[in-house]
């Protein structure tokens, strides 16, 4: 059916089905990928768009009703060509509502209709208008800050000014990456397209344990459209997501272990018929009995998943006599948590398009936080040497731990390679939050002992993490063993038995989560605190205080905090915002919601860094702009920014002249990416810098010392009337062969020495 409309003040005509959806019009015919697809079901609000001028979720419009309408999308809110954003994305930018930037253009189309119809919204005004579109980042602080400043600005107020010091370091700058997010040209992995490309779909087991009989993909094969299927036996290397001992297999082979598994994949010309072909695959199973409950898989009538057996692996936390310990306790404290698994819930689903390159490279463009970890997998798994496999991560529309090595770039990479053609996958959002794994469930016992005077004496306890299906991760920087070393708070405790078991189930495997590692232990020591300061009669946070690490505390794992230990000062800083909250806690009031109490607590937690090499590049472009390239990967938490100021403040350039890129081939991760890489970084910029410093000195006849940069100049400190800049400086220094590019590196000075059997020796950084 050909479906006239206007799409951004532009008359445009589609053939296409009535029954699609505005939302696949936009992005796969009209390549108007600033509207995103989320969630699949109106769930998220990221496709909003105006539809005649009212805010609509386009996922949910069917082509049938756009006829003779009027469409305005985030990139008709200001064209790109305008030079110019409108107040709400200049807002966005300004007030750091920008994070991953998945939601944002969606956000600002719903905030435009509300402006649109209420220019002088309230802040219960815009909560309650933008409730139905979900931000997985942020708290919403600074979204509706945004608004407010957008609604003042477009009532002709005047603009704030931001003062910026001598140092972009600590400086409150728009994020650099911001303009890209707000007017939806930044390219997230859902947004990738090459000519030419197949479409690919999984087949996933309908069991959550069963042997595979057999598997008959010959009527998918013929199906006219499809060019390739694939299963285990296709896989040309080693089939796992992991280096070394066995991991999880990227195609189930012989076995499915739960619900969901992949079993087989299609490569097609479109995905109706990819999705047809899936339904064409014929697998035989013969069920066996699965095992949810970690606790149950260790039961001797438990199926057993491996040949092992269930238990994966035991860490350990020893420290002194805990029979000492508790003989010295006056008040001893004895419960049991549980916590759940959790999903990441990130917005955009997993997506990757695999290509060959013109040397026939295999290039992966992906959603992944872990570049540099997916390299040598992929290689492993088709059975190349890893310099013909190259990974690039795209803007990444939220992970917290979640974009490791997954499935989805490995399929399209042994597509690519099967097929020799472009291929892209992008999961559903019932595929994500069906397969990909999620945080550890645990059950904890925990038994606590403390003096009458309430100084902490002894801790003895039981972790027992579920794993999942299949071993995932390295097991000393997974997040289950962390929570064992963590077991006992940023306390010192003389004496400590803590035991970890990790155990298999028929669930999705587990693994990295949003502050991995610590997360389910403080739950539980922190409710023991909690209760041992009531027993006792103590002030929850007077309680902690007493017994906080300071600088020279020795953990219990024998580790001597050397720096970084701020646990005491924090609480101390917080004390007078403690006693007012108290003042205020355990009344209660009536409102229109029926009756409220008000309570306060307060809750403590560590954190150990793992250790490990990082590094990085710069690179003086022929333009004068410094290209900073990194490991590291950009998903919201303003990585790019920082690394942007810090490396604009020790070459005195305008922060405009750095452009910060992903692509080294360095090890990547969250929680230790402006130590780990930031320090790579500054000694990449500082071998730059002195190589620039002694080519300009050459040039101006002057010794290194008498010159100095500042503000993309270099000048003669004697004469500042001879000076030259960046971009002459840059093709007199090839003209000469002087190197441009320039590495750094950063190893954290401490070496992993931890036995997780005794549970003694240093982990990381704390």
């Amino acid at each position: 059916m050909r479906i006239s409309f206007t799409i951004n003040g532009q008359r445009q005509e589609v053939d296409t089905d009535p029954k699609r959806t505005l939302l696949k019009v936009l992005r796969d015919d009209l390549r108007l990928t600033g509207t995103k697809q989320g969630c699949d079901g109106g769930e998220c609000g990221s496709c909003t768009i105006l539809l005649d001028g009212k805010a609509a979720m386009s996922c949910l419009i069917p082509m049938s009703r756009v006829e003779g309408r009027e469409v305005v999308t985030i990139e008709g809110l200001a064209p790109p060509e305008a030079g110019q954003l409108h107040s709400l994305q200049e807002a966005f930018v300004q007030k750091g509502a920008v994070q991953c930037g998945y939601c944002t253009p969606g956000m600002i189309m719903e905030a435009k209709a509300l402006l649109d119809a209420n220019p002088n919204p309230t802040r219960d005004d815009i909560v309650k208008r933008l409730s139905r579109n979900l931000c997985r980042c942020t708290g919403y602080v600074k979204i509706v800050e945004a608004v407010l400043y957008a609604a003042h600005l477009l009532r002709g107020g005047e603009p704030e000014t931001v003062k910026i010091g001598d140092h972009l370091v600590g400086a409150r700058l728009p994020r650099v990456d911001g303009r890209e997010k707000v007017t939806g040209q930044a390219i997230y992995g859902t947004d990738l397209y090459m000519e030419g490309m197949l479409h690919a779909k999984t087949l996933r087991s309908p069991h959550h344990h069963a042997l595979i009989l057999s598997i008959d993909t010959s009527e998918a094969e013929k199906l006219p459209g499809v060019t390739a299927v694939v299963t285990a036996k296709d896989i040309p290397g080693v089939n796992t997501l992991r280096q070394g001992a066995r991991g999880t297999p990227v195609l189930a082979e012989g076995k499915v272990e739960y619900m969901g598994d992949p079993v087989a994949a299609v490569a097609a010309e479109t995905e109706a018929i990819a999705l047809e072909a899936l339904s064409r695959i014929k697998v035989d199973y013969q069920p066996l009995d699965p095992v949810f409950d970690a606790r149950d898989a260790l039961k001797e009538t438990a199926p057993s998943l491996r040949p092992e057996g269930n238990l994966d692996y035991t860490r350990n936390l020893i420290q002194g006599d805990v029979a000492q310990g508790f003989a010295q306790a006056h008040v001893v404290v004895e419960n049991s948590y549980a916590t759940p698994f959790q999903e990441h819930a990130y917005l955009e689903p997993d997506a990757a398009l695999s290509y060959l390159d013109e040397g026939g490279n295999l290039v992966t463009k992906a959603c992944t936080q872990f570049p540099s970890n997916t390299e040598p997998v992929m290689a492993i798994m088709l059975g190349i040497d890893q310099s013909r496999v190259k990974v690039i991560p795209t803007y990444i529309g939220g992970g917290f731990g979640g974009k490791y090595v997954e499935h989805c770039w490995m399929l399209t990479a042994l597509l690519t390679h099967k097929t020799r053609r472009p291929v892209k996958m992008v999961f559903t959002r019932e595929e994500c939050l069906l397969t990909t794994k999620k945080r550890h469930a645990t059950h904890i016992r925990l038994k606590t002992g403390a003096t009458r005077d309430g100084r902490l004496v002894a801790v003895e306890g039981e972790m027992v993490g579920n794993s999942g299906a299949y071993p995932t991760g390295e097991p000393a920087t997974n997040d289950f063993p962390l929570n064992v070393v963590h077991g006992t708070g940023p306390y010192h405790i003389p004496h400590v038995s803590i035991r970890g078991k990790a155990v298999g189930t028929n669930v999705p495997k587990s693994g990295a989560f949003r502050g991995l590692g610590n997360i389910q232990a403080a739950f539980a020591y922190e409710s023991q605190m909690d209760q041992l300061a009531q027993k006792l009669g103590l002030d929850p946070l007077e309680f902690r205080l007493q017994n906080a690490y300071q600088l020279g505390s020795r953990t219990a794992t024998g580790q001597v905090l050397e720096e970084s230990v701020g646990v005491r000062a924090t609480l101390e800083a917080i004390q007078p915002y403690w006693r007012e909250a108290k003042k205020s806690a355990f009344g209660g009031a009536a409102t229109s919601d029926g009756w409220v109490k008000r309570g306060a607590g307060i809750a403590t937690a560590w954190r150990c860094y793992p250790i490990g090499y990082r590094e990085a590049f710069t690179e003086l472009q022929e333009d004068g702009r410094i290209v900073v390239e990194t490991g590291a990967t950009e998903m919201g938490q303003g990585t790019f920014t920082i690394f942007a100021q810090m490396a604009a403040d020790e070459l005195k350039v305008p922060l405009e002249s750095l452009v910060v890129v992903a692509g080294s081939n360095a090890h990547s991760a969250g929680s230790t990416t402006t130590q780990g890489h930031g320090n790579a970084i500054m000694d990449a910029v500082r071998n730059l810098k002195a190589v620039l410093l002694q080519a300009a000195a050459d040039m101006l006849e002057e010794k290194v010392d008498n010159v100095r940069l500042e503000n993309g100049f270099f000048s003669s400190v004697a004469d500042p009337s001879l000076k030259i800049g960046l971009e002459r400086l840059a093709a007199v220094a090839r003209g000469r062969g002087i190197p441009l590019r320039q590495k750094g590196s950063w190893h954290s000075r401490m070496e992993r020495k931890f036995d997780f059997t005794t549970g003694q020796g240093v982990l990381g950084q704390v």
